[in-house]
């Protein structure tokens, strides 16, 4: 599952059925590689939840419902990136359910390039797995040969270099990612061209 970074909330589902008196918990293995944090763990008795203890090293934006076992990312970012896995503790280890989490950013430097001038746009996923890769690439087919743009790859960020920006640079990029050839998920990569300043700036006087 692909999200863009800080933006809309994650809903995870809980078992779809559960053993009665058994036990159930969350854990969360982050792309950052730190340690496994465990949630709430839950008992059921009967028809009842019980929450066991309290959280252990989850982000506060990272909640259980005690009701339905669905687990609610609120506005993922880089560090709640990673593997959620739900597991049936009591009664027959298994795993009920388990889900990925890919973060990814997209951002430009400088944010409101000057119009004619230089811009750099990053786009990075919080885990870049060895069949997994990313491009920049134009929304516009036709702008496939640009000769003003270079990509440059670095560990999980991919890079491009825009030259001589134009107003239609602005809202021209976008970031792909691709698995074996087929597209998983898109991020446009819209950055504002501040064409107000060219205005105002003095004409070169030939003598």
């Amino acid at each position: 599952m692909y999200f863009l970074d800080n933006r809309d909330d994650i809903v995870l589902n809980g078992p779809d059925n559960a053993e009665k008196d058994t036990v159930v918990v969350w854990e969360w293995k982050p792309h950052s590689g730190k340690q496994i944090g465990k949630s709430s763990t839950f008992r059921r008795m009967r028809n009842y939840l019980i929450k066991d203890k309290a959280a252990g090293d989850l982000y506060p934006e990272i909640s259980v419902n005690q009701n339905t076992l669905d687990l609610t990312i609120d506005k993922p970012t880089f560090k709640s990136a990673g593997i959620f896995t739900l597991t049936q503790t009591k009664l027959g280890k298994q795993i009920l359910k388990q889900y990925e989490i890919f973060v990814m950013k997209v951002e430009a430097s400088p944010q409101r390039p000057l119009l004619g001038s230089d811009v750099t746009l990053s786009c990075t996923i919080s885990r870049l797995s060895d069949t997994v890769s990313l491009h920049w690439r134009p929304m516009d087919s036709s702008q496939q040969n640009r000769s003003n743009t270079d990509q440059i790859r670095l560990d999980n960020t991919v890079y491009l270099m825009v030259q001589h920006v134009t107003v239609e640079d602005g809202k021209l990029y976008v970031c792909e990612v691709r698995e074996n050839g087929n597209i998983l998920h898109t991020s446009n990569g819209d950055f504002t061209v501040n064409t107000s300043e060219c205005k105002h700036l003095p004409l070169d006087i030939e003598t």
